[in-house]
């Protein structure tokens, strides 16, 4: 069984760490996002592909938009989110994205 990821903030050390880490794994597939095309981890060998999104910070209904899109369109095993803004934007808006996996526990209510 193989697993696609997809690792936002491309643009973070975090992010190439975590890009690098997982695409050493055998079978892993590793996609990386960002705002921009030119950074970190999209750079790295282990990134299959780079995908931008809408800054998160100015336009959040933008990239929840982009997310409901990308991980319906490519189902990803999981999405790992390397910053406090996407992270907690995607936890506020977990249950409204069908097969959204993120590798933390959801928001206590």
């Amino acid at each position: 069984m193989s697993l696609s990821i997809l690792v936002l903030d491309a643009a973070q050390r975090s992010a190439l760490a975590m890009t690098r880490s997982l695409g050493r794994l055998p079978e892993v597939l590793v996609v990386t996002a960002e705002r921009t095309a030119d950074n970190l981890a999209g750079a790295s060998r282990y990134s299959s592909e780079q995908l931008v999104y809408p800054c998160p910070e100015t336009k959040p209904e933008e990239f929840v938009r982009w997310m409901t899109d990308i991980t319906r369109e490519r189902r990803f095993s999981w999405v790992f989110p390397a910053t406090e803004v996407t992270s907690q934007l995607l936890l506020l808006v977990q249950e409204q994205i069908p097969g959204l996996r993120l590798p933390f526990a959801p928001l206590a209510k």
